[in-house]
């Protein structure tokens, strides 16, 4: 049934996304309401030429596309028109992208997967960035018939950090979220930071330690100090239980400039924890004895687990190691290049069932081949995980960011080669409906 919207004024609504598919689906999700898609732009270029031409109430913006970051041209779309809303919509929630946004003029972020609901919320608290009167003018946007379903958008998985999770929940605003942030780094020092504040270690060491969690993310600070012989166990002892006991968090920030109140936060704590809680999944031990496994793992777990609840097929790990001579080419493969504080590139090779099963899921109906709408939406689906992924690294201090995935199709003469000369992790996981291959490959 279409909701009655009446009351409401209609909206004037720019969609910057690469991906076909995510324009379709937002298409469908703002259909009948009182959000009007006045046009679509795929590159950061063409997203400035249509602002100018338009003038929308409401820019959707992706981080991710072709020519340059979406984040990098929110302060050129300020200048078109200061009272546009800049709305981000990507799969790359780590907390510097969603700062980094909101400092430049965003008004909001959502990340990706997420349901209609959210979306219309959010439009709604921003539409016409308080502008009074609104010209209706629309250009249609026509997908030759293209009809999708939202199952994929529709599951909620993914990595948000706290201050955007109450953001989305309407508790704080973008203004408090960033008070909060700089309140919260004004108090909290890293355990580097203490030691050299009281000359426990040289800035030399310090370097030396950087260099040592770059070549192995898996050791921590106090190991390395530890091994090195920096610190003795006593002092590295009283250095943690200086920063344990003047530490704060997020929430705990927001609460001390008077944003949220104790019992609001205890509350939304507590729903944050069972969310993502829900999204926990375990996949046994075969990773231990991968090199830089916290990245391995990070991948691995995630994409099981987004696959599991996309093809509703058990889906398990049969193994896992640091070489790739088990790797043959499948009937396709999609490649991300991820870049920042390393170099990596993601990939998932797939035979021809799993891919239309996927496929079949993210359009809601039996895909029997793969065209480019179909390309476009398994890219998606991967640059969900990868966005996903990159956000719960930057939880502990790995900052990276996604570039635009490629689609190889095997079966053609423009067969995919694996880069060569980085560290590799090979994973091969089984499902009911077939094997696919994870491959992770980092610089040496």
């Amino acid at each position: 049934m279409t909701p009655d919207n009446s009351n409401f004024e209609t909206a004037r609504v720019l969609v910057v996304d690469d991906s076909l598919f995510v324009l379709s689906m937002i298409k469908e999700m703002l259909a009948g309401s009182e959000f009007k898609i006045v046009g679509t732009a795929v590159t950061g270029t063409k997203a400035l030429e249509k602002c100018e031409e338009l003038n929308p109430d409401i820019v959707l913006l992706d981080i991710v596309l072709p020519d340059r970051s979406g984040s990098e041209i929110i302060t050129n779309i300020r200048e078109i028109n200061p009272k546009t809303s800049i709305i981000m919509v990507s799969s790359l929630g780590t907390q510097g992208k969603v700062v980094e946004c909101l400092r430049k003029g965003a008004v909001h972020f959502i990340t990706k997967p997420f349901d209609r609901a959210i979306l219309l919320e959010t439009l709604r608290d921003f539409k016409h960035g308080g502008r009074g009167s609104v010209v209706q003018t629309t250009v249609d946007l026509s997908l030759a018939g293209v009809s999708l379903g939202m199952k994929f958008f529709e599951i909620h998985v993914g990595m948000k950090f706290f201050g955007q999770y109450l953001m989305e929940k309407g508790l704080i605003d973008k203004e408090q979220l960033l008070k909060g942030i700089k309140y919260q780094k004004s108090i909290n020092l890293s355990l580097e930071d203490i030691c050299l504040k009281k000359d426990m270690l040289t800035k030399g060491q310090v370097e030396k330690i950087h260099e040592i969690q770059k070549a192995d993310l898996d050791k921590d600070f106090g190991e390395i100090v530890l091994v090195n012989g920096f610190l003795t166990k006593e002092n590295l002892d009283k250095v943690v239980e200086e920063q344990r006991k003047r530490w704060i968090y997020i929430g705990e920030s927001l609460v001390k400039i008077k944003a949220l109140g104790y019992n609001q936060l205890a509350e939304a704590l507590k729903d944050y924890k069972e969310e993502q809680e829900k999204d926990e999944w375990e996949i046994g031990t075969r990773l231990g004895a991968v090199r830089n496994n916290l990245i391995v793992k990070t991948f691995v777990n995630f994409t099981m687990k987004i696959f599991y609840k996309i093809i509703k097929e058990p889906v398990k790990l049969k193994e896992c190691s640091d070489s790739v001579e088990g790797f043959e080419l499948r009937d396709y493969t999609i490649q991300q290049s991820i870049r920042g504080d390393m170099s990596l590139f993601f990939i998932v090779n797939i035979s021809e069932d799993v891919c239309f099963k996927i496929a079949s899921a993210l359009f809601g109906r039996k895909v029997k081949g793969i065209t480019n709408i179909e390309q476009d939406a398994l890219k998606e689906f991967l640059n969900v995980i990868s966005g996903n992924c990159c956000a719960k690294l930057s939880n502990i201090g790995i900052n990276l960011e996604t570039r635009v995935p490629e689609f190889y199709e095997n079966k053609t003469q423009e067969k995919y080669s694996l880069p060569q000369r980085m560290q590799n992790a090979f994973a091969l996981v089984i499902s009911g409906i077939g094997d696919f291959d994870l491959v992770i490959l980092r610089d040496k």
